[in-house]
């Protein structure tokens, strides 16, 4: 059986494999049989009849040397050959009505030439009368005498045995195969209902906080004396296991949320206050010595700066705890637009491209416009804070089919590092000196959020967001689902 014949079994369900299995043995073990039964058979007959033609050939060999005595008369479906000195020859054939007829020359040699020595007998096909059995012996004054029996019903008997047989077998195959089918299927029921469960469960959205799994192996196919009973109770035991981790887990980030939100709320009063008093103190910058002034300055700016970081952990709370977001037609384009413009007027020193197709307007997902702004600002902050003056960013637009809205910001700057991105939209991931510009000391540090906030939204949205980086070209690319409708030609513009 070839490879590629195996391969397309294996791919089928187990309880054909095991049907076709048990067929297949049966098929070779039934053909096996009859072989075996059909030739032993054969053998038995054969030596029944070369005895009756031993018996045969001596009362004819003794005939022929006893002049005395008269030849026998051949039995029904047989043949003899006498050639001796004296003796007038004998070449004859009896029919299965017991008409004598003469053999011809050739027939004659060929008997002859074909018969076995006594007491051994061969089989020879005469080309008009079939096929014979036959034996000689030497006379002892010179001479062979040659007698046989025809095997039209030895041949006839085998093949009603050859055809009961195939029929017969034939039917025990049919017959077990579906009795197999049936057993098979019984026994299987068991795995089957494992295999329903461990579906359920692979189905169950862990990722987004379900703790309980909503399916257990019954208590009829978890019984040890059985394989199958074996792997449910394993089974059970295993997401007994796996329930209990994640509630574990699912209760830690519970609590952590809402630490993380009850103290972003505690630290919004003290934040507003040190940023108010260090605003009345630059207002009287000019009576304070010039130290003090630049410490009022820093503290107003980290104040500020320390302010933007707890707004964005209170976003991520409220977004890990699934409050829902605004849901309205967004246009994407003019989010593109404004976000560029506004770049354009930050960051002079790179070069900003708008990249919008032909029905740009067109192009509207649903969702919250000021979440997805920060989204694409993000971005956006994100090429114009790590690369070089002089790079050139572009913000594509455009409709990935009839049912998605892709957005792509891409630069082609010196890359974020490979060892980054798998954890580039994790919290607080910040990239190296190589893609930064920013100065911590001047208040320009990143908090490690950015890319966090735009996964979380984006995700929100029912939408994905990737990364590809190599040195000379980085891309975000935004997939959100387009709202009913919205759909545009792939020709486009620059802008």
């Amino acid at each position: 059986m070839s490879e590629r014949t195996l391969a397309r079994l294996s791919r089928w369900p187990l309880r054909r494999q095991l049907v076709a299995g048990i067929v297949m043995l049966l098929v070779v073990a039934t053909a096996v049989i009859g072989v075996v039964t059909v030739a032993v058979q054969r053998h038995t007959v054969l030596d029944r009849v070369d005895d009756q033609l031993e018996t045969v050939l001596e009362a004819q060999r003794s005939a022929v040397e006893d002049e005395a005595q008269e030849i026998p008369r051949m039995r029904a479906r047989s043949v003899v050959v006498i050639e001796a000195d004296g003796v007038e020859e004998v070449a004859e054939l009896t029919d299965e009505s017991g008409v004598v007829s003469p053999l011809s020359d050739a027939e004659r040699h060929q008997l002859l030439d074909g018969a076995g020595r006594e007491p051994y007998a061969e089989t020879v096909q005469l080309s008009d009368h079939g096929s014979y059995r036959v034996t000689s012996a030497a006379l002892g004054g010179g001479g062979q005498v040659v007698v046989g029996q025809s095997l039209s019903e030895v041949d006839q008997t085998i093949r009603d045995m050859t055809l009961s047989f195939t029929v017969v077998g034939l039917l025990g195959v049919t017959l077990a195969a579906l009795g197999g089918r049936w057993i098979i299927r019984l026994g299987l029921r068991p795995l089957e209902r494992l295999a329903r469960t461990a579906s359920q469960v692979s189905q169950t959205p862990l990722a987004e906080g379900t703790v309980s799994m909503p399916s257990r192996v019954q208590d009829q196919d978890t019984s040890p004396g059985t394989e199958v009973g074996q792997v449910g109770a394993a089974l059970n035991r295993m997401l007994d296991h796996v329930e209990d981790a994640i509630g574990r887990r699912q209760s830690s980030e519970d609590q952590l949320r809402r630490f993380i939100a009850d103290a972003g709320h505690e630290l919004r009063t003290p934040l507003a206050a040190i940023s108010a008093h260090a605003q009345l103190m630059e207002r009287r910058r000019t009576e304070m010595p010039e130290e003090l002034g630049h410490s009022s300055q820093r503290i107003r700016s980290e104040s500020q700066r320390m302010g933007l970081l707890v707004e964005d952990l209170l976003l991520l709370a409220r977004l890990d705890s699934g409050v829902p977001l605004a849901e309205e037609p967004v246009e994407l384009a003019r989010i593109l637009v404004d976000v560029s413009a506004d770049a354009q007027l930050t960051a002079p020193g790179h070069q900003w491209h708008i990249d919008l197709p032909e029905g740009a307007a067109d192009l509207t997902v649903r969702g919250d416009a000021a979440r997805l702004h920060q989204v694409v600002s993000n971005l956006v902050n994100n090429a114009k804070d790590h690369t070089p003056e002089g790079t050139s960013v572009i913000l594509r637009l455009r409709a990935d089919r009839a049912d998605a809205v892709e957005v792509t910001v891409e630069d082609d700057g010196p890359g974020i590092p490979e060892e980054l991105q798998p954890r580039i939209f994790d919290r607080f991931v910040r990239g190296d000196g190589a893609r930064s510009r920013g100065d911590a000391e001047a208040g320009q540090g990143n908090t490690g959020l950015g890319m966090a906030i735009c996964a979380a939204i984006v995700h929100a949205h029912r939408g994905t967001i990737r990364c590809e980086s190599r040195p000379g070209r980085t891309r975000f690319v935004i997939r959100l689902p387009a709202a009913p409708h919205s759909a545009g030609p792939a020709a486009s513009a620059r802008g």
